[in-house]
């Protein structure tokens, strides 16, 4: 049966334990499941935790909130 985009992540050995992934810093009242439907959602490794990731849609705000964070422009 066909899998939607959207539900893909959780095929994927590496995030079946992780539950549901949301962006690091979208607003708290914005259905994770609807971001991630019109986004991209890229998965970076935390600096400073190996064990962690961090998810970042590619909405621009959340893009410069990530960079201001761990200070990632080029």
């Amino acid at each position: 049966f066909p899998v939607t985009i959207h539900e893909q992540y959780k095929l994927c050995k590496h995030y079946r334990e992780m539950g549901e992934i949301r962006c690091s810093y979208c607003d708290e009242t914005k259905d994770p499941e609807e971001v991630m439907y019109k986004s991209v959602m890229n998965t970076y490794a935390h600096p400073t935790n190996p064990d962690k990731l961090v998810v970042v849609c590619d909405n621009f705000t959340c893009v410069q909130k990530h960079e201001a964070r761990f200070k990632t422009a080029n």
